[in-house]
């Protein structure tokens, strides 16, 4: 267990790296081939869409530009309605994040209620 709770954003990063199965370096490796660049950009999707981050916000925390993040962002959400990969993909991950969240929660609840007690 970790000494805090990871936040949504870096549990989104997490399930990204487990769906694609990479590490987080070569997920965020400035030199990447097309396929790790998709990739990627999905998980800037995510992290925007499930945590309604600024683009800004992302950027400082992803150490990638505002610009990069905004594409990525407009780039997936274009392709997610035209291809049922990228929806199934974006499914998939989204239901790994939410279970990385339950196991969290389930031990860290403890640890709060000590904690307010």
């Amino acid at each position: 267990m970790s000494s805090q709770p990871f936040p949504l954003y870096e549990l989104i990063i997490q399930a990204t790296c487990t769906y694609y199965k990479v590490s987080r370096e070569e997920l965020f490796t400035k030199r990447a081939d097309q396929s790790t660049i998709d990739k990627k950009q999905i998980c800037f999707y995510l992290i925007k869409e499930m945590t309604g981050l600024r683009d800004t916000a992302m950027s400082r925390l992803l150490f990638h530009s505002r610009a990069t993040i905004q594409h990525s962002v407009e780039k997936v959400a274009g392709e997610k309605d035209i291809y049922r990969q990228v929806i199934g993909e974006i499914n998939d991950i989204k239901a790994l994040v939410y279970r990385l969240q339950e196991k969290q929660n389930a031990e860290w609840q403890p640890r709060l209620s000590q904690m307010i007690s």
